[in-house]
């Protein structure tokens, strides 16, 4: 889409991430007026597995496509916390959290979650190839230059452009950081994504296990 055509917003997020796409919906669903800039020339294939607990599917319950999450991953009836040895730290029935909250804890790529939750959205919700360059307050709406020469207006702009958001550091939030800076916890994580798993080891079916 064109912003020359459209240059005053009721919400501008930056961001099609999970976050940014699902505010994007909900607020859409709300009659507002929407667009998301994305800094990426598309929906990229970042990252690896991801969780949809009962929490977050209750909401897209409420915003009508859960069942399409539900069908684009594979429930997780029991979870498993190991140490480095293999022994166990933590075992967890999580069907009993589906019988008390209506859903399963479904895994899923979490290309597979942006592409649904941007199925949910009109085709010209997202542009892609630019972000925020410079904003300012004004009195009733915040004035946005975007990178590639646009610019808009709008009521409430959204930073959901992860841990290194520019929209943080435009608003002078920098420094609201522990330290006013990252820090590395000493912990790391590694996550993969493998096919046919269930049919060399039938017996771990719909069960999850970390380490």
């Amino acid at each position: 889409m064109s912003f020359e055509r459209e240059a005053n917003l009721d919400v501008l997020i930056q961001g099609a991430g999970i976050g940014g796409l699902t505010l994007a919906i909900a607020m859409i669903r709300k009659g507002h007026v929407v667009r998301i800039v994305e800094r990426a020339s598309g929906l990229a294939e970042v990252g690896a597995g991801i969780w949809m607990a009962a929490n977050p599917t209750q909401i897209f319950d409420r915003l009508g496509f859960a069942e399409k999450i539900m069908a684009a991953g594979w429930p997780v009836h029991r979870l498993t916390l190991q140490d480095h040895n293999g022994d166990i730290l933590q075992a967890s029935d999580l069907s009993a959290v589906a019988k008390l909250f209506g859903f399963e804890t479904i895994a899923l790529p979490r290309s597979a979650l942006q592409r649904v939750l941007a199925e949910q959205l009109p085709s010209d919700a997202v542009t892609f190839g630019t972000e925020v360059k410079k904003l300012s307050q004004g009195t009733n709406a915040v004035s946005v230059l975007l990178t590639d020469g646009s610019r808009i207006n709008a009521k409430v702009v959204v930073g959901a452009d992860g841990i290194r958001s520019q929209i943080r550091k435009l608003a002078g939030l920098d420094g609201k950081m522990a330290g006013g800076k990252m820090r590395y916890s000493g912990s790391s994580s590694y996550r993969a994504i493998t096919r046919g798993a269930n049919l060399l080891f039938p017996e771990l079916d719909h069960e999850a296990y970390e380490i």
